[in-house]
């Protein structure tokens, strides 16, 4: 299992081999989209309780509630930036978005976390360095849901013929790279050198 010392460890011994990195689409314009954000976050707002955030372990179902809702994995870098307002800038990547329920399924927060992440979060970070390709979902969630310190985000949702729709609209403005489903088509140029010789 992760832990401060462990995480330490394992960093230190990679030093000087990077890990396998996740790839990043951002839909630069839907997020510039005033309206439309404001539209998602009032309909998050009006179907959900207000987030809650608490640090992924093996035994958060404990504490997670056997209710319907949307969740989320996210990771902060260690990097902190003092602002001037007193306050702190800390980086942070959303990794994954999901539901627990929908118009056919009463599966619980609680019950989608013992079952399917439990055994990945805290898992071994050595995963980070591996060279096998991950070919499906759980290999995806073993590799990346070992990153430590994670933090799960959840919020109930009672209505269950909203849930899906919206971690649809979820997964789609924040484009997690652990989802392959629903993630927006993004158009990428071709990388071009940023200084030409002559």
């Amino acid at each position: 299992m992760s832990g401060p010392e462990i995480v330490r460890r394992t960093l230190a011994k990679y030093r000087e081999n990077p890990a396998v990195g996740l790839n990043f689409t951002f839909p630069i314009s839907w997020q510039m989209d005033e309206d439309a954000c404001r539209a998602i976050t009032d309909e998050l707002k009006s179907h959900g309780t207000k987030w809650e955030c608490r640090k992924a372990v093996p035994s958060l179902h404990n504490s997670i509630p056997a209710k319907t809702g949307i969740y989320m994995f996210s990771f902060h870098s260690k990097l902190s930036l003092d602002l001037a307002s007193e306050d702190q800038f800390i980086p942070s990547w959303v990794l994954y978005i999901g539901r627990a329920g929908s118009k056919s399924s009463e599966r619980t927060l609680k019950e989608r976390y013992r079952s399917e992440y439990a055994k990945y979060v805290g898992g071994d970070l050595e995963e980070l360095w591996s060279d096998a390709h991950p070919s499906c979902r759980a290999d995806l969630m073993k590799r990346y849901l070992c990153i430590y310190p994670l933090q799960y985000w959840y919020s109930v949702v009672e209505d269950r013929t909203k849930i899906e729709y919206l971690e649809e609209r979820m997964i789609r403005y924040l484009s997690p790279p652990l989802n392959r489903v629903g993630r927006p088509r993004v158009r990428v140029l071709e990388p071009k050198p940023a200084f030409r010789s002559y």
